[in-house]
C-alpha cells in the first residue's frame, strides 16, 4: 500500500468488526471491534488519513489510517440504533444519526467532541400527526456548507449550515413521502446540488434541491417497489446526459432517471436488491439481487451505462462461479467457488490504542461439507478503478472482479457476514459519500 487512499474498509456485520484492506492487493491489514453491527464507514475527504465508523449500538469511532495497524484514536457514544454518518468536505465536522432516541449529533471531526444535538422527538408526519422520528440518511455535499438528513418517520429533510454560528437548521422540506431511508447526490454539473431521497413507504425518490431548499420533484419507482439506492449511481449517458439510478427492494428492477427527473428506463433483474453502484472506470452499473430469494440472490447484474441494458451477469453457485453474457446466455468465464470453513481470529488488545482487535489469517479452513447458496451484495470500486469488490454474506468472503469486464479475480476469505465496503480513493470523488 503506497497511500491511505488505497485502503478499502469492510464491515463484518455479525462480528461487529471494521476491517481495513489494501485495495491494490486484497490483503487484510487490520480488524477492529467497533460496536454491534457496524453500519456505515466514511472518510475525511480533506484529511483522508482519518476514517470513521458508526455502529447500530451508537458507537462513533475515529481511526488513523496512516498509523501502523490503523488504530482507533477516539470514540464517543452518540445514541442507540444509529445508522447515518457524514463528514463535512472541509474536514471539520462529522454528523451521526440515530433511530433511538432519534435525532442527529454534530461532532468535531478531529476530537469527536459533541457540539450540537438536533432532536426529532416531535415532528409532523405526512398524515399530519405529531410523533417522534428516527433519523435515516445523513449526507454532506460539495455544493454548499451543508449537511442534510432525513426524518425517517416524519417525511422531512433538514438542512444544516455548519458554516454559521451554532450550526442552524436552514431548511426544512416536509411531505417528501413516508418512511424515508437512504439517499445519494447528483454528479456532473452542479455536483451535489440535488439529493435523491428514497421514500420506501410511498415508492418514490424525492428530489431535494439544496439551492432553493425545496422539494424539486417526486420520481415514482412503481407500486410496491420500495426503492433502496444504497450508495446510488450517477453517470453521464451520451443520449440522455447525466443519469441517476436506484435499486428496488421488493422487485427486480433498477429505475433510471435523467436530470429532468423523468424515468428513462426500468431494467429488470432477478430479484429485489439493496445496492446499485458504479464509477468512471467501469462501463457498468452493478446491481445486486440480495433480497431475491435463494435462487436469485447469488447474482449481480452488470447494466451497460450507455445502452441501459444488462450486458453481463455474475452468478456464484455452491461450487462454481460463472460470468454470463446476458444477451446470448454464453458462459464467458468459470471459476472455483469452493467454500471453506471460516478460520476465526483471536481477540487481542491493541498495542497502540485502547481497543480490541481481531487477528486474521488468509489460510483456508476445511472445505464445507454442505455448501450454502452465496448471497451477494454491494459492489464497490477499488484499486484505482481496476477492481470491484462484492461481499458474500453467507460464505464469509469478498469477491474481487475486473471492473471493465466483470471477470473474477480472487477471494478474500475468513470473514463473518461481510457487508458494506468503502474505497477511500473512489469515495473521494463521490458527492455526499
Amino acid at each position: 500500500m503506497k497511500d491511505v487512499k488505497d485502503i478499502v474498509f469492510a464491515t463484518e456485520r455479525d462480528a461487529s468488526l471494521v476491517d481495513f484492506i489494501d485495495g491494490t492487493t486484497g490483503k487484510v491489514l487490520s480488524r477492529h471491534k467497533a460496536g454491534f453491527a457496524v453500519h456505515v464507514t466514511v472518510t475525511n475527504k480533506r484529511m483522508p488519513r482519518y476514517a470513521y465508523s458508526i455502529s447500530r449500538s451508537g458507537r462513533l469511532t475515529m481511526f488513523d489510517l496512516n498509523a501502523p495497524g490503523q488504530p482507533a484514536i477516539a470514540s464517543v457514544q452518540v445514541g442507540q440504533e444509529s445508522r447515518g454518518l457524514a463528514v463535512s468536505p472541509d474536514g471539520k465536522y462529522v454528523m451521526a444519526g440515530n433511530y433511538n432516541p432519534g435525532g442527529a449529533v454534530l461532532c468535531d471531526a478531529k476530537t469527536l467532541e459533541p457540539l450540537k444535538v438536533y432532536p426529532t422527538a416531535s415532528v409532523i408526519d405526512p398524515d399530519g400527526n405529531i410523533q417522534p422520528s428516527r433519523v435515516a440518511y445523513i449526507a454532506d455535499t460539495p455544493y454548499a456548507p451543508y449537511f442534510s438528513f432525513a426524518l425517517k418517520d416524519g417525511g422531512h429533510v433538514y438542512i444544516v449550515d455548519y458554516s454559521k454560528p451554532d450550526f442552524p437548521i436552514v431548511g426544512d422540506i416536509p411531505n417528501i413521502g413516508k418512511i424515508l431511508h437512504d439517499a445519494f447526490e447528483n454528479e456532473g454539473k452542479q455536483m451535489g446540488r440535488f439529493v435523491y431521497v428514497a421514500s420506501q413507504g410511498s415508492d418514490l425518490m424525492g428530489v431535494v434541491d439544496l439551492k432553493t431548499k425545496k422539494l424539486a420533484a417526486k420520481i415514482y419507482t412503481g407500486p410496491g417497489t420500495k426503492p433502496h439506492p444504497g450508495q446510488g449511481s450517477s453517470w453521464y449517458n451520451e443520449k440522455y446526459g447525466q443519469l441517476n439510478a436506484t435499486n428496488s427492494m421488493n422487485v427486480g428492477n433498477v429505475v433510471i432517471w435523467d436530470m429532468d427527473n423523468e424515468v428513462v428506463a426500468n431494467v429488470p433483474t432477478a430479484g429485489g436488491g439493496l445496492f446499485v453502484g458504479t464509477s468512471k472506470d467501469t462501463p457498468y452499473i452493478w446491481s445486486d439481487c440480495v433480497l431475491g430469494g435463494p435462487s436469485n440472490y447469488n447474482k449481480v447484474y452488470l447494466i451497460n451505462k450507455q445502452t441501459l441494458k444488462t450486458d453481463r451477469i455474475i452468478e456464484v453457485g455452491k461450487k462454481k462461479g460463472r460470468l454470463i453474457d446476458a444477451h446470448t446466455g454464453k458462459v464467458l468465464q468459470k471459476w472455483d467457488a469452493t467454500q471453506y470453513q471460516t478460520v476465526k481470529g483471536k481477540e487481542v488488545a491493541s498495542k497502540l490504542s485502547e481497543e480490541k482487535l481481531m487477528t486474521y489469517t488468509a489460510k483456508h479452513g476445511r472445505k464445507v461439507k454442505h455448501p450454502v447458496q452465496p448471497r451477494l451484495l454491494h459492489a464497490e470500486p477499488a484499486n484505482h478503478g481496476k477492481w470491484t469488490f462484492i461481499s458474500e454474506w453467507t460464505t464469509g468472503r469478498i469477491g474481487i472482479y475486473d471492473s471493465k469486464t466483470g471477470k473474477f479475480i480472487k477471494y478474500i476469505y475468513n470473514m463473518t457476514t461481510p457487508t458494506f465496503t468503502y474505497s477511500v480513493e473512489h469515495r473521494q470523488e463521490v458527492p455526499g459519500a
